[in-house]
């Protein structure tokens, strides 16, 4: 290892600022709260979903949404702009065909039909468009390229290092530390957004557990550090740049914490015993970690034309009154007796019966569905009726969510072992899911059930969600 000054940090980030230059990102994500998130790192998270460009202050990318799913299913490219101090975002194409009432009582500003929309980077508003983002992609974040590169020259970089690394031919390794809050800030993005990132997967902190919780994990991320790392070349420009962002700890001491056990224990009533053993297998089997890899690689070249940022609506204001509504709207102490594997879209919730909120959802769903899902976990049926938008490309939704779940039992397997064929029927559409050997797992069927319903509440307006039973 070779101990480094600050004048290698300015000269590599002044050889980056020289050119404009094509980057690619890709992630690695693996988060588990025991029964209630499991998102596993698998092949398809190898492979980049954000290419583009950057020229003269301004980057210009398309996510490649067929490259977030594991389905080899065609799926529309996003155009995404990033400047010192906006996002723009055009995701029309995924609305090609939806009728312009069709995003009524849905909250989604109709202006996302036409075209570009624009928010301001920092605050709620970024928060918002962060937490868009971070849905469409699957639970991954994207970060501004030019950020990434600005790491490197940060005042709050740790130890920032030479090291020496085998078959990294002619270029030049270096790794740093910073804390968490400080790469946060660098990049242009919050606490919240995390927040709202582990939310999008399943589980909101904000409202399960309350404002402790999240002062808590405020004071983590001022501690403890992402590890940080660059490949330079002989020009001194950067090649290829990682972050590796890890909350395993916080979410270990959370949860295995007297508090929250004592708290999951009501909720499931079970015993207090009983719920630390569960939390204790949990996580010996690995129920229990976060860790996100974001990396980036960058191509410097004098023909990449100069990016025009898009006649964009600004909707700054829209959604950061939206955002900060998400922030605030929860309770601030837990809830005893509340269901924690329902995310902070649905309004009340039991065991046997999910009723998701009129206004902040508009799929409702079937009185007694769990309990059909319970009585025949290997041939789960979901239908889809009094459907107001397309019902098939709403059950597809449905069906890739299906697929993101991971077994419990399996790491790195989907625990569905099969999907037939969306069907669409007079009312709507239909299909079936095996997920064997699930009946005495409430929590699973609980989360499966959610996530169909949050799918196709992003494709249709309004819709009824059951089971063959009721249908």
């Amino acid at each position: 290892m070779t101990t480094t000054s600050d004048g290698d940090q300015q000269r590599i980030i002044k050889a980056c600022n020289e050119q404009p230059f094509r980057f690619e990102q890709g992630a690695s994500l693996h988060v588990g709260i025991l029964a209630m998130v499991e998102r596993p790192s698998g092949p398809h998270d190898e492979d980049p979903f954000v290419t583009g460009t950057w020229h003269g202050g301004c980057s210009h990318g398309q996510i490649d949404l067929s490259q977030l799913q594991a389905a080899d299913e065609a799926a529309p490219n996003l155009d995404l702009w990033f400047d010192t101090d906006r996002t723009a975002l055009d995701i029309s194409a995924s609305f090609e065909g939806v009728p312009v009432d069709a995003l009524s009582g849905s909250e989604i500003p109709s202006a996302v039909l036409s075209g570009a929309v624009m928010v301001e980077r920092r605050g709620d508003a970024g928060d918002g468009i962060t937490a868009l983002l971070t849905q469409m992609c699957a639970g991954k974040i994207v970060i501004d390229p030019h950020a990434m590169l600005d790491l490197i020259d940060s005042e709050h970089l740790d130890s920032f290092a030479e090291h020496q690394v085998e078959d990294a031919g002619p270029l030049r390794a270096f790794n740093a530390g910073m804390s968490i809050q400080a790469f946060l800030d660098t990049v242009g993005l919050t606490s919240t957004a995390l927040i709202n990132q582990i939310a999008v997967l399943g589980y909101d902190l904000r409202r399960e557990l309350g404002s402790a919780a999240v002062d808590a994990f405020n004071n983590y991320l001022h501690s403890a550090q992402v590890q940080l790392a660059w490949f330079v070349d002989e020009s001194d420009r950067i090649h290829t740049a990682q972050v590796v962002l890890a909350l395993t700890d916080f979410i270990s001491q959370l949860f295995t914490s007297i508090d929250v056990i004592e708290q999951l224990a009501t909720e499931e009533q079970v015993s207090v015993q009983e719920m630390t053993e569960f939390i204790d297998k949990s996580a010996e089997a690995g129920r229990l970690v976060y860790v996100h890899a974001i990396w980036q690689t960058f191509s410097f070249a004098n023909d990449i034309a100069a990016v025009v940022w898009p006649d964009a609506v600004d909707l700054s204001v829209d959604v950061a009154a939206q955002a900060n509504r998400l922030r605030t709207q929860t309770d601030t102490e837990p809830k005893p007796g509340a269901d924690p594997t329902l995310d902070a879209a649905a309004s009340e919730a039991t065991a046997s019966d999910v009723a998701v909120g009129e206004q902040r959802r508009t799929v409702t769903i079937g009185p007694g569905m769990l309990d059909d899902m319970r009585a025949s976990s290997g041939a789960i049926h979901f239908v889809l009726s009094s459907v107001q938008g397309d019902a098939v490309a709403a059950m597809q939704a449905a069906q890739a969510a299906v697929m993101e779940i991971g077994h419990p039992d399996e790491p790195g397997e989907p625990l569905a072992s099969f999907l037939s064929d969306v069907v669409a029927i007079d009312s709507g559409a239909q299909f079936w899911a095996d997920i064997s050997d699930m009946e005495e797992q409430p929590i699973v069927l609980e989360r499966l059930l959610v996530a169909v319903a949050d799918a196709v509440s992003l494709v249709v307006t309004a819709a009824h969600l059951s089971s063959r039973l009721d249908s």
